[in-house]
């Protein structure tokens, strides 16, 4: 009994050792296919600033930017909600430069067409590795400045400018607001 034993032990090591090598076939790296609005297109943490405060007091908002229905990179969509407003329209934008604007956009965002009817969008940029999340992660930077059709809604005077600035979204509950 006890040669039976020391026989079966080796035989399933040999199995193991053997399996183990046959088992590790190296296979090519996957290729990743992105979107052709990247780097520009993602999910960002933005404040909403007027003269450098949160005026409106809306702290930390995520934002999406992202490919729109025809997946072309010279444009992209635009989608926000905030606790006093929801939007989501298209922009022009430039891949190589990472940059993107937009003038009278309308508000494809249904629900708050209460509020805005259209937005401008001027000086969008997007500064890969610009940034550092609350973690210290290096992360992507982003920045526009966002004209609403009727800021008096807010309170505002016309021509009031949004400064719209944060950093995109790493993905790590630590780095969430």
């Amino acid at each position: 009994m006890h040669t039976m034993k020391k026989y079966l032990i080796k035989s399933v090591s040999i199995s193991i050792f053997i399996l183990g090598f046959i088992g590790c076939e190296t296979l090519p790296d996957a290729t990743v296919d992105v979107s052709p609005t990247y780097p520009i297109s993602g999910e960002w943490w933005v404040n909403y600033k007027i003269n450098g405060k949160d005026s409106l007091l809306l702290g930390w908002n995520r934002l999406l930017t992202s490919n729109t229905a025809a997946n072309i990179s010279t444009e992209i969509l635009i989608t926000g909600k905030t606790r006093l407003f929801d939007f989501t329209f298209k922009s022009t934008s430039d891949i190589g430069q990472k940059t993107f604007s937009v003038s009278n956009s309308p508000n494809l965002a249904a629900i708050s067409k209460q509020y805005f009817n259209n937005f401008t969008v001027q000086n969008g940029k997007v500064i890969v590795n610009g940034t550092h999340s609350i973690t210290n992660v290096v992360t992507d930077s982003i920045y526009f400045e966002l004209l609403v059709d009727d800021p008096t809604k807010l309170g505002l005077a016309a021509g009031t400018k949004l400064i719209v600035s944060g950093k995109r979204r790493t993905g790590f509950p630590a780095d969430d607001y």
